[in-house]
């Protein structure tokens, strides 16, 4: 009886490691994943990250797979041609895209900052000045010339000159 207890014992270690080895090898296919497809739009420089082998594994493993789109981000926040194809998720540059989207009425179910990276505006010395006597720049401690991004985007989409911005000379 020993015997038949000992083989038993190691017939199920046997079976469970089988099973473990099995799920392992199954656990990314369809079988076993429900996996929820989404369209949408993103900005051009995370088309390359949502094209990496390894994210769209650790996606998957999430139970998503996204075909995303390329678009500029203003665009994707305002262009009627865009919406139209009703995205399911949009993938804009900022918070302030999202403010825009909102603006122009569209659905927004949930919104997150998930990357952030600052952005750097290069220009000429006149133009800085410009801004800076305009409200649009500051100096942070150190001479660094600081953007109010959103005020410079609300004034763009407002077709805003450049002597409304306070460089007057262009």
């Amino acid at each position: 009886m020993n015997m038949t207890r000992r083989g038993f014992g190691i017939g199920l270690l046997v079976a469970g490691a089988a099973g473990t080895q099995a799920y392992l090898q199954l656990q990314d296919t369809p079988l076993l994943q429900n996996v929820t497809k989404l369209t949408g739009f993103v900005g051009g420089e995370k088309i390359g990250f949502l094209g990496n082998p390894a994210t769209i594994a650790a996606l998957r493993r999430q139970g998503f797979e996204l075909a995303a789109r390329q678009a500029g981000s203003v665009e994707m926040v305002r262009q009627p041609e865009l919406l139209k194809q009703n995205p399911e998720f949009l993938w804009p540059s900022s918070s302030v895209m999202v403010e825009i989207a909102k603006e122009n009425q569209v659905a927004v179910r949930r919104s997150q900052v998930i990357l952030n990276s600052p952005l750097v505006v290069q220009t000429w010395e006149p133009i800085a000045d410009g801004l800076e006597k305009g409200g649009l720049v500051k100096r942070a401690p150190g001479g660094t010339r600081m953007i109010d991004l959103e005020a410079l985007l609300k004034a763009i989409l407002a077709s805003k000159k450049w002597a409304d911005l306070g460089v007057g000379n262009l």
